[in-house]
């Protein structure tokens, strides 16, 4: 697990524009105390799920959630006609390319689809989602938080 969150981090962090946008690009919840980390990525482990086969090993199924998050006062963009936050978060995520027939360049799906393997036997699955929730109460700030969640698989693993 811990192998495909540390790819994760790196594809995110090697993206120029997601890693100068960000902050905090690393492991764990969203530390909600801490306005000054915002806005940053979090990403943490959800699940394992082991099938066993006949053949004496298992293909493992990774749950990892990347929790997206920003100050909901924020205001991106020309001072003139600043971009809300909820607008920001979104086109961070999953703005189409121009033609819109793709993600953007820099946003964080096309890292993440761009990039269908970690390694040689870790894969990332098709099962992507996302999920714009409430904002989080901080301390005299609220959080905008955007939770995609993914599924990765391990080839196989030879059972003991």
């Amino acid at each position: 697990m811990n192998e495909v969150i540390e790819a994760i981090i790196a594809l995110l962090r090697a993206n120029s524009t997601i890693n100068d946008r960000f902050k905090v690009i690393d492991f764990g919840p969203v530390n909600i105390s801490a306005k000054s980390n915002l806005p940053a990525i979090y990403i943490s482990p959800i699940t394992t799920n082991i099938i066993g086969n006949r053949t004496k090993s298992d293909q493992v199924i990774y749950g990892i959630k990347l929790t997206v998050a920003m100050d909901l006062r924020s205001k991106f963009g020309d001072t003139s006609s600043p971009v809300p936050a909820h607008k920001q978060l979104t086109e961070w995520i999953e703005e189409r390319n121009g033609a819109g027939t793709g993600y953007a360049s820099d946003t964080i799906m096309n890292v993440l689809r761009a990039n269908i393997s970690a390694s040689n036997t870790l894969i990332y699955s098709d099962n992507i989602s996302i999920e714009y929730p409430e904002p989080i109460e901080g301390d005299n700030y609220r959080i905008l938080t955007a939770e995609i969640t993914i599924e990765t698989a391990e080839a196989s693993l030879l059972r003991p």
